[in-house]
């Protein structure tokens, strides 16, 4: 008796709402295509939400995700490994995947806070010089404020001393 293998993946909402619209996608199969021997029908076992590998402003891109028991059934594979201390966690990960490969790569180790920085430095950039353009026409706001009363306040002054020196001395007193 032969045992059949069959391939299953969870997809997120993304690749539910592209490849099967309006329908509920548990349960239903697709092909990835690939070079060399023909891809396995995946059948769809569950759906998960989407996540933004590329920043929080960029569209979350249709994914799939299999067992790795299911062997290779694409290119690349992204871990996420909860632990305090990113550095020696790195250094143990590249050598033990060195040790089971030489041929595979370990790359864009970061921690979730470096991650998210660099997805936000852009955004970051753009608020604090939206805050430094909006300080300095505050600045100049009140500068041109100031400067108008001054200027209304010296107005002022000139008229009532202009109407002082010529106002008529004694108009209408008897002696």
């Amino acid at each position: 008796m032969s045992r059949i293998r069959v391939s299953v993946a969870i997809v997120n909402e993304a690749f539910a709402r592209q490849f099967f619209p309006g329908e509920e996608p548990v349960g239903k199969r697709f092909r990835v295509s690939s070079p060399g021997a023909p891809p396995p029908l995946i059948t769809i076992v569950g759906i998960v939400a989407g996540i933004h590998h590329f920043g929080l402003a960029q569209n979350v891109s249709p994914e799939v995700y299999c067992p790795l028991s299911q062997g290779r059934i694409f290119d690349g594979i992204t871990f996420v490994v909860r632990t305090p201390e990113v550095e020696r966690t790195s250094a143990a990960l590249r050598h033990i995947v060195t040790k089971l490969d030489v041929n595979e790569l370990v790359s864009n180790v970061l921690s979730m806070e470096q991650q998210l920085s660099t997805s936000l430095a852009a955004r970051k950039f753009n608020m604090i010089a939206l805050g430094a353009f909006a300080l300095l026409a505050l600045l100049l706001a009140a500068v041109g404020i100031f400067d108008l009363c001054l200027t209304q306040s010296r107005s002022a002054r000139m008229k009532l001393a202009f109407a002082w020196r010529w106002a008529p001395v004694g108009h209408g007193s008897s002696n």
